[in-house]
């Protein structure tokens, strides 16, 4: 299978708040949290975190818009890149 890399786009946004959103969602911290409360609070940190880290789509090379996965990290020139999420 051959995979694209590709920067963030606003496009991606949406499918990477819901994947992000749902999929951390039956972790071990985000599950004692009601609902209401974690969508909506968790929501505004992974937008803010998508706004100021680096965020790479991995993807179909001749379908751009066919997402398989991302990474969102914070680079860092004096000490290891701080990780976010990998989906």
């Amino acid at each position: 299978m051959n995979i694209h890399l590709r920067p963030y786009e606003a496009a991606d946004h949406n499918f990477v708040l819901n994947s992000w959103l749902k999929s951390y969602r039956n972790s071990d911290f985000a599950k004692k949290i009601p609902n209401e409360t974690y969508y909506k609070s968790h929501a505004i940190l992974i937008a803010s975190i998508l706004d100021a880290g680096t965020t790479i789509i991995a993807c179909d090379p001749e379908a751009h818009h066919v997402i398989y996965g991302y990474l969102c990290y914070t680079p860092n020139d004096t000490s290891p890149d701080h990780f976010h999420y990998c989906y």
